[in-house]
């Protein structure tokens, strides 16, 4: 076998070593993206109904004209705000970037309420909080249809949207109600969950005594 030989069959291994490391990278490639769209598919359909439902029934809150439809729509909203937080916690980790700023449009449900009897300010304030929707609409998606977090493109973009909507809530509103309504919404939660955690462990404790 001839040097010319010897060094054609070198090349041709080499390359189909390189063939077979990259066809593994690629497979490995495409089961992450799998597994992250696998963990997107059970929860973003609903976290964009929410998000969907909480800016409609935000637009109709100053519309209304008694205290029973008044108080409805806040229970509403609230009800609300509280699952996109639950459904957000459960995303932390393939929304990785857009987590706090699911959470400031959750807090719009609280903060619009603010504006019901400022009609100028309450349009503002819904334009700028449905453009965060949209945001984060797009950034879900983009993070679903790559099957990875969100690109530094789109975080951009929503932390842009979400800290117009801070601004401007703690550019008209006293200082008193930025800190309540700040707090309110993660001391609810951890309440919800530390609940739910008793709850489970009784549960594991009573199905071991039987």
């Amino acid at each position: 076998m001839n040097n010319a030989t010897i060094l054609a069959a070198l090349i041709t291994s080499f390359f189909a070593i390189i063939s077979s490391i990259g066809g593994i990278i690629y497979q490995r490639r495409l089961e992450k993206q799998k597994n992250h769209r696998a963990l997107l598919e059970k929860y973003i359909s609903q976290l964009g109904e929410l998000n969907y439902s909480l800016l409609s029934c935000l637009k109709i809150y100053p519309q209304t004209k008694s205290d029973v439809s008044r108080k409805k729509w806040q229970k509403t909203l609230e009800s609300t705000k509280d699952e996109i937080n639950q459904l957000r916690l459960k995303l932390r980790y393939p929304l990785w970037g857009i987590i706090d700023e699911i959470r400031i449009l959750a807090l719009t449900a609280s903060w619009g309420q603010y504006y019901r009897n400022n009609k100028t300010q309450f349009d503002e304030f819904y334009a700028i909080a449905n453009n965060l929707r949209e945001e984060l609409d797009q950034a879900i998606l983009d993070s679903y249809t790559n099957g990875r977090p969100p690109c530094k493109k789109y975080i951009k973009r929503v932390k842009k949207a979400a800290e117009q909507v801070k601004r401007f809530h703690d550019k008209t509103t006293p200082i008193k109600m930025q800190e309540k309504t700040s707090d309110e919404s993660d001391s609810n939660l951890l309440a919800k969950l530390q609940d739910e955690v008793s709850l489970k462990i009784l549960r594991q404790l009573d199905m071991e005594s039987k």
